[in-house]
């Protein structure tokens, strides 16, 4: 017995047959081929004589591999789907299907046991790839795409593109969920634990968090903004994917405020600048409601309170000089562990809905006068510690559960 070399005459997978045996089963696809007809099919591969009929042999192999990659994508086998895409591109790299299929595979293998840390690069060469092959396609001179043979032409280009938001969009929120969720932080310096080795632990969490969403926007800007403008579902997918990137600055100051952390100033710019390249190519509405929750974020890290003008956009109204104003007073200190309970109540509770930042307003609005005429009062600090304390005993309970 001895094993040789053959190729699969349905799949066009490579494998070993017994050249003993007149038949076999491909271990890939589950069809039975005849092993000289499998060991020719090697030998023409390899030796490349494409002349007469063997030319046929060598399409139909891509044709059965694109078939079985479609079918494995669309069976949610993502990982089959990518193998089959590969093994159709080994021999035709010029194949924009091929190379299609293989984005889409990719782009749902997000899970983070098969990232790397050339996610985007991959996903962006993918598709570039699919579009550059594709015909009714031309590359512009500045490294654009123009649209030659409408429609089949365009629908390839928005499903890449919305292949691209989809995948934009997951990173945005699975980045957002996670910065945001910083319940054993917070177990921990509630327990007494060193600020100090907290934040120095939390370094690599939140930077590997800031990847993801740096990844999601140059996804983001693979996309054409006219595209954006005038396609309903990718100007949805953007608005997400802003909406998500505000949500985790949000969590992100809020996180680092748990251990007294503040994010440099030049680095809120650089955030400034990244939501305006998310927000590019959506309508003049859209993007002014998205600043204006932005500017909310900013409450935390530079003590304002922002209000919205008569065109939407976020003012500063009121500069906040301490943290808690009247739980500082209560408490005796702003680092007090009901203290740190409260900002996280604030934080998590009240900022993320609307009814939750009126009060947040009003609070510092007034909380300063209160403080100012009735702080030395022990009647006042009395009522007050008996509200505020029933609050951080009822949140506690709730994180707790």
């Amino acid at each position: 017995m001895s094993f040789i070399p053959a190729k699969c005459t349905q799949c066009g997978a490579e494998i070993t047959v017994d050249d003993t045996k007149d038949a076999g089963i491909c271990k890939y696809c589950g069809t039975a081929f005849v092993t000289e007809k499998a060991i020719n099919n090697y030998n023409t591969y390899v030796t490349n004589d494409f002349s007469g009929a063997n030319v046929n042999i060598v399409k139909g192999d891509i044709n059965n591999l694109i078939h079985l990659a479609e079918n494995a994508l669309y069976a949610e086998n993502y990982q089959e789907a990518y193998d089959y895409a590969n093994k159709a591109l080994e021999i035709d790299s010029r194949s924009s299907l091929g190379w299609f299929i293989k984005l889409r595979a990719r782009s749902n293998l997000i899970d983070p046991k098969y990232r790397t840390s050339s996610f985007y690069t991959e996903l962006s060469m993918y598709g570039n790839s699919a579009l550059i092959y594709a015909e009714g396609i031309r590359i512009k001179d500045d490294g654009g795409y123009k649209l030659e043979q409408p429609p089949e032409a365009a629908k390839l280009m928005e499903s890449v593109y919305s292949t691209y938001l989809l995948s934009a969009c997951t990173l945005m929120t699975e980045a957002s969920f996670a910065i945001s969720d910083t319940s054993y932080m917070f177990n921990r310096i509630l327990n007494g634990e060193d600020k100090e080795l907290v934040k120095l632990e939390d370094e690599k969490p939140r930077a590997d968090l800031e990847q993801l969403t740096l990844d999601a926007i140059l996804l983001k800007q693979e996309v054409p903004d006219d595209f954006i403008a005038r396609n309903k579902h990718l100007h949805d997918l953007v608005k997400m994917i802003a909406e998500s990137y505000v949500s985790f600055c949000h969590g992100d100051l809020a996180r680092i405020e748990l251990y007294d952390g503040k994010v440099a100033d030049f680095f809120l710019e650089h955030r400034d600048e990244n939501l305006k390249k998310l927000t590019s190519g959506l309508t003049d509405e859209t993007v002014k409601e998205t600043e204006a929750l932005h500017g909310q974020t900013k409450e935390i890290q530079s003590g304002q309170i922002f209000t919205t003008d008569e065109n939407g956009l976020p003012v500063a109204t009121a500069k906040k000089k301490e943290g808690c104003y009247i739980a500082t007073a209560v408490y005796g200190s702003y680092d007090a562990p009901e203290v740190l309970v409260l900002r996280r109540f604030r934080d998590t509770k009240l900022l993320p809905c609307l009814p939750g930042r009126i009060f947040v307003r009003l609070y510092y609005a007034i909380s300063p006068i209160l403080v100012r005429n009735l702080g030395s009062n022990s009647l006042f600090k009395s009522l007050c510690r008996k509200v505020l304390n029933k609050i951080v005993s009822t949140y506690l309970q709730s994180v707790r559960r």
